[in-house]
């Protein structure tokens, strides 16, 4: 029997997908097919249920999972648990990835700080996607050991640019935050202006890797690009997944981000011994009942006598008696509930104009001279949006902060600004800021 291998390894990328079986530093199987059009979990049940078992560990790296790099203000975070932060993260990043916080799973790297500012990046799946690959796997007999974008791995100590199909990874040559993450695809409008803002505080030479290449409008004074060609994993895939990924997997995740489904239980296991003893135990029980019932049974049957069937009569009588008081009292019990619940609905609504009022006269009353407001948004679940711009970083940070005492009164928790850089037409810079509120857990009624 062959030896089973000790990691599987599958790549889905925009245009192929591909399986690696790694044993040691060999490859034991590989195969390869097109992409066109499948779910995600169609194209990893496809790989899996090849000829070959996977190993008991699965990874992928899918250009499907959306990656990015957002800085929040290190006051915000200090003192959170890690999901206390990933749930703030999907949160923040729910507008540009199209899934819903409450429906994402989140893995994060951070990458320092910068300023007041820590920088994290992010990968993000559905959740529904990352336990869909998971039953899948399982049904090979392997467990997913995490889900991650293949674009960051490569250990390269210049500045560079690394550009894949919907995201772009910009690494410093030193420090810092030492990478940004644009998720948008290349060519795009806020592409080119995401990337012609790194490569101005890049200076010195950058080098090029990946599918689209440099063009005139990302000529930079002073700043040399040198084209290296393409993604390794599109040079050579193989190589690129024995020589890059596999290593990465083996360090333990510690480089970038990755999506690590929840561990499942164990059933419990009896020993043999025990279930056969138990079982043997049983039997004996049930032979002595059964000869005790049968003598009992014996004895009884010639003293049945019509009083006995006249006293189980009576019986079922006062049975139906019991049955009928508690149906009613049940009615009554159900008529008090739904009269609770419709008073609770009443008070709900009111409490519900009252926040939104706080809301709006909040938002006028702290905002300062360099910001506007351009849209105050309420969304599902009982949450809203301040959306606006500004020409001071800090001044939106301590509008968001000064939002949350007198929200906080009204039911509102005030969430850290996400800003967003920009720059007008005429090269000024400015900031696109979003600020989410969220409402306590609602109140059910019993």
């Amino acid at each position: 029997m062959p030896r089973r291998p000790s990691l599987t390894i599958l790549y889905i990328g925009a245009q192929r997908a591909a399986r690696v079986d790694l044993s040691g530093p060999g490859v034991t199987h590989s195969a390869e097919r097109p992409c066109g059009g499948e779910s995600f979990e169609a194209i990893v049940e496809s790989l899996l249920k090849e000829n070959a078992k996977p190993a008991a560990r699965t990874f992928i790296f899918s250009e499907d999972v959306f990656t990015q790099t957002i800085d929040l203000p290190a006051s915000a975070v200090a003192g959170l648990t890690v999901e206390q932060v990933q749930r703030a993260l999907s949160y923040e990043l729910e507008p540009v990835s199209g899934v819903r916080a409450a429906e994402a799973a989140v893995g994060m790297r951070e990458c320092g700080a910068a300023g007041d500012r820590r920088r994290y990046w992010v990968a993000l799946v559905p959740l529904a996607t990352r336990d869909a690959a998971a039953a899948v796997a399982q049904r090979h007999q392997s467990r997913i050991a995490g889900i991650a974008h293949p674009g960051g791995l490569l250990n390269n100590n210049n500045a560079s640019l690394e550009v894949w199909e919907q995201a772009t990874f910009c690494h410093n040559a030193a420090g810092g935050a030492n990478i940004k993450v644009i998720s948008a695809r290349p060519g795009s409008r806020l592409w080119e202006q995401e990337v012609r803002d790194w490569l101005e505080r890049a200076g010195g030479p950058v080098e090029w890797i990946g599918r689209a290449r440099s063009n005139v409008t990302l000529q930079i004074d002073g700043v040399e690009i040198n084209d290296r060609g393409a993604n390794p994993a599109d040079a050579d895939l193989y190589q690129w997944i024995g020589g890059v990924a596999a290593p990465r997997v083996l360090q333990q995740f510690e480089s970038f981000p990755v999506v690590v489904p929840p561990k499942a239980a164990r059933a419990a296991v009896r020993p043999r011994a025990v279930g056969i003893a138990v079982a043997a135990a049983l039997v004996a029980l049930a032979a002595l009942d059964y000869y005790e019932e049968s003598r009992i049974a014996r004895d009884l049957e010639s003293e049945v006598t019509t009083a006995e069937t006249t006293r189980l009569a009576s019986q079922r009588a006062k049975a139906s008696e019991e049955l009928l008081t508690k149906q009613i009292a049940e009615t009554v019990k159900n008529n008090a509930a739904q009269r609770e619940k419709l008073q609770f609905i009443d008070a709900a609504w009111n409490e519900q104009r009252g926040r939104l009022l706080a809301l709006a006269t909040a938002a006028g009353e702290q905002r300062v001279p360099s910001l506007f407001i351009t849209e105050i948004a309420s969304e599902r679940a009982g949450g809203a949006r301040i959306r606006g711009e500004g020409a001071d970083a800090a001044a939106i940070d301590n509008y968001a902060a000064g939002l949350a005492a007198p929200l906080e009164k009204a039911g509102w928790r005030a969430h850290p600004a996400f800003l967003q850089e920009k720059t007008d037409a005429d090269g000024r810079r400015f900031y696109e800021f979003n600020i989410a509120l969220s409402a306590p857990e609602a109140k059910s009624a019993r």
